[in-house]
């Protein structure tokens, strides 16, 4: 890093800098017509291109998909494989630990074996 110079500014120009910077803050506040919802017609904008539109679908897909699975697993294995409390509980707390140690040693093991380009 370069070394850092000292500033020859007075106190009168950092008084006149933050009232500058409060000034265009304050503007910037009162010229946003968001209102509540902020600028979400151009964040709509934004997704609706064809280069964004495809990974905004594959994202919501994604996520709506583990939703479905974290909210129906139990139901699912108590219904289907007639899964008792204390079995689901065994099964989740397995699922959990072997999350964990791959995570934990098998991600690192692999990067290892790539370059970081």
């Amino acid at each position: 890093l370069p070394p850092l110079k000292a500033s020859t500014k007075s106190s009168d120009d950092d008084t006149r800098d933050n009232e500058e910077t409060a000034k265009a803050t304050e503007e910037k506040v009162h010229n946003n017509k968001g209102g509540i919802f902020g600028n979400f017609g151009e964040i709509i904008s934004l997704a609706l291109r064809p280069s964004v539109r495809g990974l905004c679908l594959f994202l919501f897909l994604a996520g709506f998909g583990i939703t479905l699975y974290r909210s129906m697993f139990s139901l699912i294995f108590k219904e289907v494989f007639k899964f008792e409390g204390w079995q689901l509980g065994f099964f989740i707390s397995y699922a959990a630990l072997i999350s964990t140690l791959s995570n934990s040693f098998l991600v690192g093991y692999i990067k290892s074996k790539y370059d970081d380009d």
